[in-house]
């Protein structure tokens, strides 16, 4: 049996080696949650950076939960990342007028779209991904504080002071 082992050691040796290496891709996200407060009639802009581990270049998709797409807007829904050269995302949430105040949550999802391949033989492609939190915050509508109208008057009262300065100067 002794004699038996340093064969066995390097059948399970020689086994190993035959086996193709498994590599696990990790993606991830920064910031992990992405708060928003909106004016309503107003958009904010965010930035998303997306990395991997991979060395090779890897596809992924994004999608922004039902319950905040109406406001999102992803620059773009795919890309290519890999290790070192982060994909940076920007999303910006527009609140239209009629918008109720108040607090909306959701997500971005960002999923590999699979690395690997399987040829002959058996196998399987793995995808991963990660979840983004999102929350919005709706704020009452930001008033310019003065109007147009508001504008035309101080302009016309400066004018109307200019003119008598200039009046009141010629009769000295």
């Amino acid at each position: 049996m002794i004699k038996k082992l340093p064969v066995l050691l390097i059948i399970a040796a020689l086994i190993l080696l035959l086996i193709p290496a498994v590599q696990a891709v990790a993606i991830g996200a920064s910031p992990a949650t992405l708060s928003f407060e909106v004016p309503k009639g107003s958009t904010v802009e965010k930035t998303l950076q997306i990395s991997t581990n991979s060395g090779t270049s890897v596809g992924f998709t994004l999608q922004a939960s039902s319950s905040i797409a109406n406001y999102v807007t992803l620059s773009s829904d795919t890309g290519q990342m890999k290790s070192g050269e982060p994909y940076d995302l920007t999303i910006k949430v527009s609140v239209p007028r009629k918008t109720a105040l108040g607090n909306y949550s959701g997500t971005i999802s960002v999923k590999t779209t699979g690395t690997g391949s399987v040829s002959g033989g058996s196998g399987s492609v793995i995808s991963t991904g990660v979840s983004v939190k999102v929350a919005i915050t709706v704020l009452p509508a930001i008033s310019s504080g003065i109007s147009s109208v508001g504008v035309i008057i101080v302009i016309a009262i400066i004018a109307l002071i200019g003119v008598a300065w200039v009046f009141l100067r010629r009769k000295k």
